[in-house]
């Protein structure tokens, strides 16, 4: 008796882990903003103040591509702190398309340091002829010692091959992470 109670136990344990494991892939083609809305409430499941927890961002490829399918490529960029397990891969995109990006934040008291830094990572762009680079960086805020923390989407200087990307940065305090690419040559 007291063997099937610990193998249940285990099980149950198994499944809440898996709940809360975190994701290498990204959510591709969300054919909506509803979609998208939800894949990025799913990424952000975990209070900011209760250790790791998934912060994202939402590419949408506006115009460059065409009505057909492509890929684009995301790698680990040149600039990342106290995050883990972020989206890589290739992804099929096409002309509005839009795809969430995930990266885990390192922010349990066992993480050492990271638990005090902020946390920020880059991805590399690869799009057919070119591309660039995009984070999602924590901001802090406040006045009178009172500490507000949020993230915001920054697209990187350079792209390449005439793609141009716009971001929400500089948004403030809940704006949802978002990039725009487009191919304007």
């Amino acid at each position: 008796m007291s063997l099937a109670l610990i193998g249940l136990g285990v099980g149950i344990g198994a499944l809440i882990w898996a709940d809360d494991s975190p994701t290498a892939t990204a959510a591709p083609m969300a054919a909506s903003n509803a979609a998208t809305a939800s894949a990025r409430s799913t990424a952000r499941a975990k209070s900011p103040g209760v250790g790791n927890y998934n912060e994202g961002a939402t590419i949408h490829i506006k115009s460059g591509i065409g009505p057909s399918y492509t890929s684009m490529t995301l790698s680990p960029g040149s600039d990342t702190q106290c995050t883990k397990d972020e989206t890589a891969g290739r992804f099929p995109v096409a002309d509005g398309t839009s795809m969430v990006i995930i990266m885990r934040v390192r922010s349990d008291l066992n993480e050492g340091s990271c638990f005090y830094k902020s946390s920020w990572h880059t991805w590399k762009v690869e799009l057919p002829g070119g591309g660039g680079e995009l984070g999602v960086f924590e901001q802090h805020g406040g006045i009178y010692g009172a500490t507000t923390k949020w993230y915001e989407a920054q697209c990187q200087p350079h792209w390449t091959g005439g793609w141009s990307c716009r971001d929400d940065s500089n948004k403030g305090e809940g704006s949802t992470q978002q990039f725009w690419l487009t191919k304007t040559s």
